[in-house]
């Protein structure tokens, strides 16, 4: 059943992964110096669950669908999942005091070709700089 609902119930939102848009040139020190100075652990955690959470939602509902769908819903909590785990190893990084358990966190993200871009459910490449150039040396201690 198709229902029509005259409310706007979404707005048009306008940020650097967009894959449409207006694309405005990246500006040192106004987009990328704050990005890469800033620590991430306080988003990790959110981003994590949220994610977890997503891909538990998927998996839960691909029973009622079709055939595609059912394979669409697999997939997309697979991807959430995946997606889980980079924020765990990504938090890791920075929470640990021990460069033993750092490198093994990174070499973890590295590993699963988790700094790819965003749009193939990555971290990025921002994600990767600011890892090699904080959270490797001394995550634990911004």
């Amino acid at each position: 059943m198709i229902v029509y609902i005259d409310k706007a119930l979404a707005f048009y939102r306008q940020h650097d992964s967009n894959l449409y848009g207006w694309n405005r040139p990246l500006e040192f020190f106004s987009d990328i110096l704050p990005y890469l100075l800033t620590n991430p652990t306080d988003n990790l955690h959110a981003l994590q669950q949220v994610s977890e959470r997503c891909a538990e939602i998927l998996n839960n509902t691909r029973h009622n669908l079709t055939d595609i769908w059912q394979q669409r819903a697999t997939m997309g909590a697979a991807r959430y999942r995946l997606l889980a785990d980079l924020y765990a190893a990504r938090k890791r990084l920075y929470t640990s005091a021990i460069l033993a358990e750092r490198v093994k966190a990174f070499l973890r993200i590295v590993s699963t070709s988790g700094y790819r871009s965003k749009r193939s459910w990555g971290l990025g490449r921002k994600a990767l700089v600011r890892d090699l150039c904080l959270g490797l040396p001394a995550g634990h201690l911004l």
